[in-house]
Order: structure tokens, then sequence, then C-alpha cells
């Protein structure tokens, strides 16, 4: 379950701070995957958005996955209710609008929103058999770090590292610079 404190300004031009919540089950992962018609399900999907360059799909795909992990946690932790008027109320509101824009500021945001919602002790196996990979987010798909292989010969040790484990885990990609042929 990802708890968030959200600012934003409220239509009465004051500047507010509201704890929200998301979480996603299983089967509510099930519901996402398969909600739209690809056979490479939710990635295959997003990837295709990605080559045809259709940006508001991309919004779609996320505004849909905030939507359907919003909800009301119950204070002795027992319940998360969702139902359409928390979420009517909840779209609402500027709450929403800034969570939105969050997540699709950057991957850092994406990644956060995205590991938050997932739900706890969700197994290797079980996020296989669901075909996600809690490591990468719809977002990585598009907007991966892009890491030119002449800064890394700059870079310090410790910032080589923290690169390369970007790489490694599928959040940036590596740049390699053609020599200039008039050099």
């Amino acid at each position: 379950m990802l708890r968030k404190v959200i600012r934003y300004t409220n239509f009465n031009d004051e500047e507010v701070e509201e704890e929200v919540y998301f979480h996603l089950t299983k089967a509510e992962l099930v519901e996402f995957q398969l909600s739209v018609n690809d056979e490479q399900g939710m990635y295959g999907h997003i990837e295709r958005i990605v080559k045809e360059e259709n940006r508001p799909e991309l919004i779609k795909l996320f505004k849909n996955l905030l939507l359907m992990s919003y909800g009301k946690r119950s204070d002795d932790g027992r319940r998360f209710t969702k139902n359409e008027k928390l979420i009517e109320d909840f779209q609402a509101t500027g709450a929403y609008s800034a969570a939105l824009i969050e997540i699709l500021s950057s991957t850092e945001s994406a990644v956060e929103f995205y590991r938050g919602i997932l739900p706890s002790g969700l197994t290797d196996a079980e996020a296989e058999g669901l075909a996600i990979d809690p490591k990468v987010t719809p977002l990585m798909v598009v907007e991966k770090e892009k890491i030119h292989e002449k800064d890394l010969v700059q870079m310090s040790g410790e910032k080589l590292g923290e690169a390369m484990s970007r790489i490694a885990e599928g959040s940036a990609e590596m740049i390699y610079d053609r020599p200039d042929p008039a050099q």
C-alpha cells in the first residue's frame, strides 16, 4: 500500500495537504493486465503506444491505474475501501490532478508509485504469472534515462556504479556515441 501526502491548491485558493492511499490486489493486477486487447498484455500494448508515439493513450493508462488503485484505508487497517463514489470524489479534487502530474513527471515518481501499489507478498512466480515485472513500470518503457558512453568516462566511481545499476535494472539505457568522421 502506498501512502502519499499530496500538496495542492484547493478551489478556495488555499494550499492544502491531503493524505491519500493507493493499492492494488492481485485480482486487480490481473484485471489491469487483461484490460487491453493485446496478445502480449499491458507491456506489449505500451510498447506499441510508444512506437506510435501515442502519448494520450499512455496518459490514459496511467490515469486508469491511478484511479483503479485509489481508496480509503480504515483506521484499524482491516479494510481498504474502493467504490465509484470515492473515486468520483477523489477525481474532483486537486489531489487527483497533483498525483497524476507527479506520476507522469518523472520515471522516479512512476517507479515509486508503481512499486508502492503492488500487493505486499507478491511472489516472483505470481508476478511472472501476471506478466508484470515489479522492477519495471509502464513509463520506463517510454522514458528511459539516456546515459552516453562518453559521460561514463567522466563519472566518479560512485556515480558510475549508480549509472550501471540503473542500466541493469532497466530504468536507463546506454547510448554509444559514434566517433565524428570529420575528426
